[in-house]
């Protein structure tokens, strides 16, 4: 007995409307780049992208305001016009590098609130 062949499913394209192999990687009608339409998220992956977002601009958010802070802190603290660059760079570095562990234990510690 031989095995049949199957034929490969074909579904229409999401812009022409031609029907093409479900897993072609572009139409060959209309040469679109995903011929099965836009992908859809689910709830549940729209949730975890926003928290990602949500994430990122913490992260964003700490490292900056802890780098101002700190630069800020080492211009007020200086005497002298170039001990005050030097102490605004040397202080803004350390916040930057303190903001960064800041805004990792906020965004770790943010579920804990909610249950």
């Amino acid at each position: 007995m031989r095995a049949r062949a199957r034929a490969p499913e074909l579904i229409e394209c999401h812009d022409c409307g031609q029907a093409v192999s479900f897993s072609a990687a572009s139409c060959p009608n209309c040469g679109s780049r995903e011929p099965a339409g836009p992908y859809a998220h689910s709830e549940r992956e729209l949730r975890r992208l926003r928290g990602e977002a949500r994430n990122d601009r913490t992260l964003i958010v700490s490292v900056v305001g802890c780098g101002l802070l700190g630069a800020a802190f080492g211009g007020l603290t200086a005497s002298g016009s170039i001990m005050t660059i030097v102490g605004a760079a040397f202080y803004g570095l350390i916040g930057v590098l303190l903001g960064a562990p800041v805004g990792f234990v906020i965004n770790m510690t943010r579920h804990l609130g909610r249950h």
